[in-house]
């Protein structure tokens, strides 16, 4: 929103709630601060990003007073809605459903469905050429953003090829990347949330206090 960088990569274990974090929150977040923008969901399968969208809706329906967002009267879509400002969300899978809808705000959810999918040369291809081929060409030119979410399968998955091509803004490249691992070390550089050395991340099902649970496996 800031304009300090427009690809952001946040790379956390599975089930901490990053999704629901960036991918419905913050896209709800987004279209509050600019209701005409159009924002792209994008995950590993079909009923992933429509729930992405449907949760979203919801969060405009119950909000609308708050934030002035407003549905058309009649809409029941949830896999592409929009609100009467201009804006709105489309949520499909990654690799197809884009073509013909521009977006300001592109969000990569989860693009490996799991190991078995990042470890396929095939699916890796079928990814890369897609985001460079389709996704990033509806991006509109006057405001747009990309954020990823994902957890790391391998080095050429869809963080390792965007980091090697594009590289990190600390090293004079494109990309700002989070790496939240799921106990704190000081090898990564300072924590993003504070966490002093061995502390775990938390889960959205694990009470906070109860670290030895935590540090146990419930974020690996």
């Amino acid at each position: 929103m800031r304009g300090e960088y427009d690809r952001l990569l946040i790379l956390t274990p599975p089930q901490v709630g990053k999704s629901t974090t960036v991918a419905e929150w913050a896209s709800f977040w987004w279209l509050c601060l600019f209701p005409q923008d159009r924002v792209a969901i994008t995950s590993s399968g079909d009923d992933l990003a429509q729930k992405r969208g449907k949760t979203i809706r919801g969060y405009v329906e119950e909000y609308s007073d708050e934030f002035g967002l407003r549905m058309p009267p009649g809409v029941g879509a949830m896999q592409d809605w929009s609100v009467t400002e201009g804006g709105g969300v489309r949520s499909v899978s990654v690799g197809k459903g884009l073509t013909g809808h521009d977006g300001n705000l592109l969000i990569v959810d989860d693009p490996h469905k799991d190991r078995a999918d990042a470890e396929s040369e095939a699916f890796r291809r079928h990814l890369h050429d897609w985001y460079s081929s389709t996704a990033l060409k509806r991006l509109q030119p006057d405001r747009n953003a990309v954020v990823a979410i994902q957890t790391r399968w391998h080095p050429d998955d869809f963080a390792g090829r965007r980091i090697a091509e594009e590289g990190r803004i600390e090293d004079g490249g494109r990309w700002k990347v989070i790496r939240l691992p799921a106990i704190a070390d000081p090898k990564f550089g300072p924590d993003p949330l504070g966490r002093a050395p061995g502390e775990p991340l938390p889960h959205p099902k694990i009470p906070s206090k109860n670290k030895k649970r935590l540090r146990r496996g419930g974020t690996t």
